[in-house]
């Protein structure tokens, strides 16, 4: 896809990754709708990038509220006249085990980065499929969907490893006029560690918000992996990744497979519970 002219839809775009993939945008000449659910803030990142001569405007977004991301949409196209480009990016995290999560933390975590990315690409991805339109699509994942870089983040993990799940299925589902990305960032210069200061349980403790802030500064410059991740989405590349160490854990989980499988008794046809081959012999395709 050939940027320069385009219009895309950054949510989460206030602010770290968000922000910085609504700045390579706009230096590859799209026009940018920055949604966040902090709306002084999106309004803050959009006049800084008006200063530097994009055409940016701002969004109050809460992408789990459905409605809310509909009216997004209208208000995309409203200003733009189109769309071609939205990205999926609002995310929050929550440290704790797995088991000793609180159920108004799982489920603000789940409504985020699961529900709120389904509200998103759906929407949007209705729009594109009815206008025939050459159009793309990006998730933001995490190094999460591919293996477990750390303890602490179990329900986030899952909820990256649904984006992957979604996405992959969506891509076999949509038109060849629209491209499905995901984005694979390991650690990156943001304040994720600072989420739940949108929580329902109010900000995260000091002494965590240290931690964290002290981890992230040394993560990656979130403009370096946006300009990657935009470069990837103009080449339609389904996973784009960013941070070479996570190989490891995708080898350690391919071991792991490759293993279980070995270990499981021969079949006379092991493809006779191929749920495709199924379908299609049912189905008489």
């Amino acid at each position: 896809m050939e940027l320069a002219g385009k219009a895309a839809v950054v949510t989460g775009g206030a602010a770290g990754i968000g922000l910085a993939l609504a700045t390579a945008l706009v230096e590859k000449g799209c026009s940018v709708m920055i949604a966040d659910v902090e709306a002084d803030e999106a309004e803050k990142a959009a006049a800084s990038l008006r200063e530097k001569g994009g055409t940016v405007e701002a969004a109050a977004c809460d992408v789990r509220d459905y409605d809310a991301v509909m009216a997004l949409a209208d208000a995309a196209w409203s200003s733009f006249g189109r769309v071609d480009l939205v990205f999926a990016n609002a995310g929050v995290m929550s440290g704790s085990s797995v088991i000793d999560y609180r159920p108004e933390h799982m489920d603000w975590i789940i409504d985020v980065n699961i529900k709120g990315v389904w509200n998103t690409v759906s929407i949007f991805g209705r729009r594109f499929r009815d206008a025939g339109q050459e159009a793309a699509i990006c998730m933001t994942a995490s190094e999460h969907a591919i293996g477990v870089p750390h303890l602490g983040g179990g329900i986030y993990t899952a909820t990256k490893h649904a984006v992957l799940g979604m996405a992959d299925v969506m891509r076999q589902e949509l038109p060849e006029n629209i491209t499905v990305s995901l984005v694979f960032p390991g650690i990156t210069q943001s304040k994720l560690y600072d989420s739940e200061r949108n929580s329902p349980t109010g900000p995260t403790a000091e002494k965590a918000k240290e931690i964290g802030a002290r981890v992230m500064a040394k993560g990656m410059d979130a403009l370096v992996l946006a300009r990657r991740t935009v470069e990837g989405v103009a080449n339609g590349d389904f996973m784009i990744m960013t941070h070479p160490h996570i190989v490891g854990y995708a080898e350690k989980r391919w071991r792991e497979i490759s293993a279980a499988i070995a270990a499981v008794p021969p079949f006379d046809d092991p493809e006779q519970y191929d749920v495709a081959r199924v379908q299609k012999e049912v189905l008489g395709g």
